[in-house]
């Protein structure tokens, strides 16, 4: 299990005046298919449950807190994501573990603080000062759950009073997927969603800025999709 805050957190789209936020959300789909779609019985793990809540302030700069729950259905799926990764600028961004744990059968096994591993990547400690967080999950088998939340305050930003990020959903495996934006600055938001499998819901809190999205059907079960990639 690899997560990569700037992959989640990169696409800038469109022009846009200062003091205003761009968020675009796009729906990447392979052009190039062997055969079908992969039915759940052939996946080696899937996200049950992702989240992801932006909270924006007046001057562009953000906490991004990040939920995941993934459940391993196979040996290859208990390989591949007994470790999590999550790689962030320690120089314009502090990260904070909030919780992480394996589940079996009901019963949460915290992950220790001596299976959390701090490392520097990369060599340029000019522009970026990136680190990885590697979390080593305990007692992982087939039928175990993962569940990580950590939260990213970010205090260093390109532009000042300016926000954007961007949602790219390909064929990854996910049962319910949400992102979540308030902020105190305008938002606008930029849709490419040709198999409208999102549902993208604006909103006000006060004087804050509200944009909602979520999935309307399983990403990898999708009617829809199986049909389009035939």
């Amino acid at each position: 299990m690899k997560i990569n805050f700037f992959r989640i957190v990169s696409f800038w789209c469109g022009l846009v005046l200062a003091r205003a936020i761009a968020i675009a959300v796009v729906m990447a789909v392979s052009t190039t298919v062997s055969a079908r779609l992969p039915k759940e019985s052939d996946l080696a793990s899937i996200v049950e449950l992702e989240t992801a809540d932006f909270d924006v302030q007046k001057d562009g700069t953000y906490t991004f807190d990040y939920s995941v729950r993934i459940a391993i259905l196979t040996e290859a799926g208990r390989e591949s994501e007994a470790v999590n990764k999550v790689t962030f600028n320690a120089r314009a961004s502090s990260f904070q573990l909030i919780s992480a744990a394996t589940i079996n059968d009901g019963v949460e096994i915290k992950v220790a603080p001596s299976n959390v591993e701090i490392k520097e990547v990369g060599d340029s400690k000019v522009f970026d000062a990136n680190e990885e967080v590697i979390l080593s999950f305990p007692m992982v088998k087939v039928g175990s759950r993962l569940a990580l939340r950590y939260r990213l305050k970010v205090h260093e930003i390109p532009i000042q009073e300016f926000f954007s990020t961007g949602v790219n959903i390909d064929l990854q495996n996910r049962d319910v997927f949400r992102r979540k934006m308030r902020s105190q600055i305008p938002l606008f938001v930029s849709v490419h969603d040709p198999m409208g499998m999102l549902q993208i819901k604006e909103s006000k809190e006060g004087s804050r800025s509200v944009v909602e999205i979520t999935n309307k059907e399983k990403i990898v079960s999708s009617p829809r999709l199986q049909e389009l990639m035939r």
